[in-house]
């Protein structure tokens, strides 16, 4: 996909892409076809403090996406 610039910006999710030095390691493959990073997280709040620590450390990071912390009533 990045190779025929089909995407601009990528979606990794920490917990499914295989943990933080997966989404490392597709964030650096983004990086090298000036692709941007915006995670997913539909998990919660650990999934996002662990987020936290990744991507301060991308230099492409965009944006991040996250569902809803509060509780449905």
């Amino acid at each position: 996909m990045l190779e025929k610039r089909a995407a601009v910006v990528l979606q990794p999710d920490l917990c499914h892409a295989g943990g933080i030095t997966e989404v490392r390691l597709i964030a650096g493959m983004a990086e090298a076809y000036y692709a941007s990073i915006a995670p997913h997280n539909p998990l919660g709040p650990i999934s996002l403090a662990a987020e936290f620590k990744w991507r301060a450390s991308i230099p492409n990071f965009l944006c991040q996406e996250q569902v809803s912390l509060a509780r449905a009533i």
